[in-house]
């Protein structure tokens, strides 16, 4: 954490994903798992369960360390997939900030392109990984190294 002198400022992380709003099905529970064990780790969470939502925290806010954004958001803009547009504006705003893309199925990432992959830090299979490895290789990409081959969640590249 960062050490002011009125006391620390906790990392904070925006997450954008529409299963937040349903802890009765697996992946709403997985995605809620892990706000809540970044909650207990002392990190601030703001949670969007919309792509308007997500946008809506994304453009003002400079104080955002991480984004974990769902590539299986709803709707679509010009055709495209929500999350793209999402990608794109958020590059735009934070180009710095690491992006975490988030899915629960492998039929959902068939179109994921090129593009979405330069607009996307890391990969993280939501319903495949325990929440504990998650939280590690996020805290180590962000806040302890940068990410190195020891640390690194899942390249969206591999």
């Amino acid at each position: 954490m960062i050490e002011t002198g009125s006391g620390q400022i906790k990392h904070k992380a925006l997450i954008i994903d529409e299963s937040l709003s349903s802890r009765d099905t697996a992946a709403g529970r997985a995605a809620c798992s892990l706000v809540d064990h970044m909650r207990n780790m002392d990190m601030a969470v703001t949670e969007a369960i919309s792509v308007e939502d997500g946008s809506a925290n994304i453009v003002p806010d400079m104080s955002i360390h991480a984004v974990l954004i769902s590539w299986e958001l709803e709707g679509t803009t010009d055709g495209e997939p929500a999350a793209v547009a999402l990608l794109r504006e958020m590059r735009g705003r934070h180009n710095d900030i690491p992006v975490f893309l988030m899915a629960k199925s492998s039929k959902s990432i068939k179109n994921i392109t090129e593009e979405v992959m330069s607009l996307t830090d890391e990969f993280i299979w939501m319903l495949v990984l325990g929440v504990g490895y998650l939280l590690y290789g996020f805290i180590a990409y962000r806040f302890v190294g940068q990410g190195t081959a020891d640390t690194q969640l899942h390249p969206l590249t591999e």
